[in-house]
């Protein structure tokens, strides 16, 4: 068995490289063409919403995107380039003077690892920063949302539209298990000045019907002595789903800052399920990208082999749609606990990865 030549395996890398940076650069101008129309049909009434303000709005969201379609693009790549060379008989050649699958796709190998690697440390917290920019604009000029909610290591902080006079901030320091009430919230009256009207402190508060529940309140005023009364309520439009939801995105969030957030929301008793399992599922990308181009080469083998370009494409499409079924079934039984995370999070990529191996192996020595 010959060794491969480090130019022969820079060669394999670079085609494959040079594919991949080709097909996703086509990929993000279509998303970004598609976004633009979606956002100027959502805009329709919004005549103070410029042309530009949606494109930048299509730009911002596109890398997102762009990373939920990145193993459809290395598996793709792979196909093109190791269908290409095959076409030009260099794989051939290479074949002929002992060169063997492994050792010619160990280049396309390494590729793919380290681009899924570029995903999580890199085009992540790019992506998610243009995500959160992207959101504060859609719920700005397109939704017309003036709530806002915040978690951080001293608690949650919800802001919400009250009277003329006045809007409403509320913090809490933790929420008890049964999900709806607060503990240790203060309540802020302030004027569109800035300026406090009224000061709320509760030792519980229950979020029920339109209406916050505060309990044990201590009410302070300028300028008035402090009161105190057993219960107060306040009407309010939130409720304990939107709280949740509005809870910061996995995806607005960079794989860097994660694990903080993550036990920040532990510790003020939210449920950090669905961002530990984005989390995991991020770590495990890597393997994903290297499985799509054993993908890649069991199937070019078997084209090749066959003399037909139906299988390649054929088995293209389809490992790609079952890969994202499959990511996607798995990942809502980890959602909805049916699932410990870390199997939800690795398993699609685990089996990937196997089945893949298996699949070349049996197209290789068939």
């Amino acid at each position: 068995m010959s060794r491969v030549s480090p130019l022969l395996s820079r060669y394999l890398a670079k085609q494959f490289l040079v594919g991949f940076v080709a097909c996703m650069a086509v990929l993000a101008g279509i998303i970004i063409l598609f976004e633009t129309v979606e956002l100027l049909r959502r805009a329709e009434g919004h005549d103070d919403i410029s042309i530009l303000t949606l494109v930048e709005m299509a730009f911002l969201k596109t890398p997102e995107t762009v990373q939920i379609i990145m193993p459809f693009g290395i598996l793709f790549s792979a196909l093109y380039t190791l269908w290409r060379l095959s076409r030009s008989q260099e794989l051939i050649v290479a074949r002929a003077v002992g060169v063997s699958v492994w050792q010619y796709l160990l280049p396309l190998l390494l590729v793919g690892f380290a681009l899924g690697v570029t995903r999580v440390a890199v085009i992540n917290p790019i992506g998610a920063a243009m995500i959160t920019r992207y959101e504060q604009l859609d719920s700005r000029l397109l939704r017309g949302k003036s709530g806002t909610i915040n978690i951080s290591k001293g608690g949650l902080w919800l802001r919400q539209s009250g009277d003329a006079d006045a809007s409403i901030v509320i913090h809490a320091e933790g929420i008890e298990p049964s999900g709806d009430v607060f503990r240790m919230v203060t309540v802020f009256f302030v004027k569109p000045d800035g300026s406090f009207t009224s000061r709320y402190d509760a030792k519980t508060a229950k979020l029920h019907g339109g209406n916050w529940r505060l309990d044990d309140v201590w009410i302070n005023r300028p300028n008035l002595p402090t009161s105190h009364v057993d219960q107060i309520s306040l009407q309010t439009d939130l409720t304990i789903g939107q709280i949740e939801e509005s809870l910061a995105a996995p995806e607005t969030l960079s794989f860097w800052s994660l694990p903080q957030f993550i036990r920040t929301l532990q510790l003020t008793g939210f449920s950090a399920r669905r961002h530990q399992l984005y989390f995991q599922s991020l770590l495990a990308t890597p393997f994903l990208f290297s499985a799509m181009v054993l993908f890649a080469a069991a199937f070019s083998i078997r084209s090749t082999r066959r003399g037909g370009n139906f299988v390649l494409i054929a088995g293209g499409v389809a490992t790609g749609l079952g890969i994202y079924v499959l990511n996607d079934v798995i990942g809502a039984m980890g959602t909805s606990e049916i699932l410990p995370v870390f199997v939800s999070a690795w398993f699609p990529s685990v089996i990937a990865l196997i089945a893949a191996t298996i699949i070349l192996l049996h197209v290789e020595d068939g």
